[in-house]
């Protein structure tokens, strides 16, 4: 400030008291991503990745050359975006998604024309987890549908939050079919370590400016992030009900131009502590002007959801080093929606907020939800599963026993931090031993039970948890059926 007369001595204190800010926000992110690390570090995903890379040269190779990838910072206002020179990711970077195309080549991601090194992991009977070939991130997957469906993501969201509650240590995206999808004829997401992305790297500052549009609870919202550089919103839940009613509503408000199959949108999923954040970028457009451009005009940059987080990728060398933060500006402006359609877009959330409100019946037309209802809480405890569950990626059937260890659930020799055992069948059901019932009463005793849904075992204090998660109309009819007398009336 010109007009400012700062002495010497005040300038050098000003500078010292923001090096020493600068230091603990370092501080503060190393700490960060040390702990992300260390998640990963004990988690079977991490496992898996090893042993793949053990097997499989090619892959091996990339990563390894991942760590030797130029990067440069833009410093955008408030904002720091990264620039990565990645010459391998020019196969989807540059990749055409014409129909012609995708109709002459054999789908990458289908189980029979993948190649022979590469290992699954089953996710949920419905996703394959992969370790991608041509990785961005240092932990990079890739998780196609098992089988051949089209990129879309309204009734897949709920996948997002699956992931992240099996895998908190992961960060999830989705590019929509004209969004940086490379496989837009393939339903898939992808995944990597959380805590990377320039995005989260600044969310603690983004987080304390945001303006709230609609509510379904305290916990569960949607807000606009207004010091983005580009068009964003939040989705911030803590119930996979909660995260799926809320992204429903924004995806409905989202503006669906004529040639597309669903409204242009990148996502990126992470979470923090109890709480599940979606952030999703609203598009217009698939490629900016400058991907087409000649000459030095020409940038070979097709914003996928990592770019629009913050993390630029540049096949070329000379996008590279000549990218300034101006032009990553322009590019972020020029694929997202204008002012005036983030306003409409709004305007339509607060409309359909304040019309669900006001309708008693709106419950109706909403999907129902789950409920989790606490069962066992023990230092062991034994189930059997009647029929084929999935967990861990692996289907399991039979007697099970897991038990409290060192702060985490031991189960089959190998420790976990939660357990999700989910059923293939809508007619699954487990049996848990040693069930309390009629407790505080006369004929409190302990007995084995039957129960449909999913089993969920989580730590709480010194012990393990046993939580069945099932709809709430079959919880219902558990609960009338087992209050009700044997003379009770057809009406009850």
């Amino acid at each position: 400030n010109s007009d400012a007369a700062l002495s010497i001595d005040k300038i050098n204190a000003n500078n010292l008291y923001k090096d020493r800010l600068r230091t603990l926000e370092i501080r503060a992110r190393q700490q960060m991503l040390q702990g992300k690390q260390e998640l990963m570090n004990d988690s079977p995903l991490l496992r898996f990745f090893n042993r793949q890379l053990e097997k499989w040269d090619d892959a091996r190779r990339r990563y390894h050359d991942l760590r030797n990838v130029k990067t440069r910072e833009l410093v955008v206002g408030a904002s720091s975006f990264h620039v990565q020179w990645n010459p391998a990711r020019m196969v989807s970077t540059g990749a055409s998604i014409d129909k012609k195309t995708l109709a002459e080549r054999p789908c990458f991601l289908c189980e029979q024309n993948r190649p022979k090194e590469q290992f699954k992991k089953s996710i949920d009977s419905q996703y394959d987890l992969l370790v991608n070939p041509y990785p961005i991130l240092p932990i990079h997957f890739t998780i196609p549908n098992v089988k051949h469906v089209p990129q879309l993501i309204r009734e897949a969201y709920g996948e997002i939050h699956k992931l992240l509650e099996e895998y908190p240590e992961l960060m999830v995206f989705y590019n929509g079919p004209k969004c940086g999808a490379s496989a837009p004829d393939h339903a898939h997401f992808q995944a990597g370590t959380s805590g990377t992305l320039p995005l989260q790297k600044s969310w603690k500052r983004l987080s304390h400016h945001l303006t709230k549009i609609v509510s379904l609870n305290d916990d569960e919202d949607i807000s606009l992030i207004e010091e983005y550089p580009c068009p964003a919103m939040l989705i911030r839940s803590r119930s996979q009900y909660g995260d799926e009613q809320l992204f429903r509503r924004l995806y409905e408000a989202m503006p669906l131009r004529a040639d597309e199959v669903e409204p242009m949108m990148n996502i990126v999923s992470w979470r923090y502590r109890d709480e599940y954040l979606s952030v999703v970028f609203l598009r217009s457009k698939h490629r900016p002007d400058c991907y087409y451009a000649e000459g030095d005009e020409q940038y070979i940059i097709s914003p996928g959801a990592l770019d629009m987080a913050g993390l630029f990728i540049t096949p070329r060398q000379e996008d590279f080093e000549r990218l300034t933060p101006e032009r990553a500006l322009s590019i972020l402006a020029e694929v997202s929606l204008d002012k005036e359609e983030l306003a409409q877009l709004i305007d339509r959330l607060k409309t359909a907020n304040t019309q669900t409100l006001n309708s008693p019946l709106s419950t109706l037309n909403s999907k129902e939800p789950n409920v989790s209802v606490g069962i066992v809480t023990a230092d062991k405890i034994t189930f059997t599963l009647n029929q084929p569950y999935v967990a861990k990626g692996e289907v399991i059937t039979g007697p099970q026993t897991v038990e409290f260890s060192e702060g985490g659930i031991l189960w089959r020799g190998t420790q976990y931090r939660n357990l999700t055992f989910r059923p293939q069948a809508d007619d699954a059901s487990f049996e848990l031993q040693d069930v309390t019932i009629g407790v505080n009463f006369h004929w409190e005793r302990q007995q084995a039970q039957t129960f449909e849904g999913t089993l969920r075992i989580v730590v709480e204090a010194d012990k393990i948890v046993a939580i069945n998660e099932l709809p709430v109309e079959r919880y219902l009819a558990s609960v009338i059926s087992s209050e009700m007398s044997a003379t009770a009336s057809p009406d009850l």
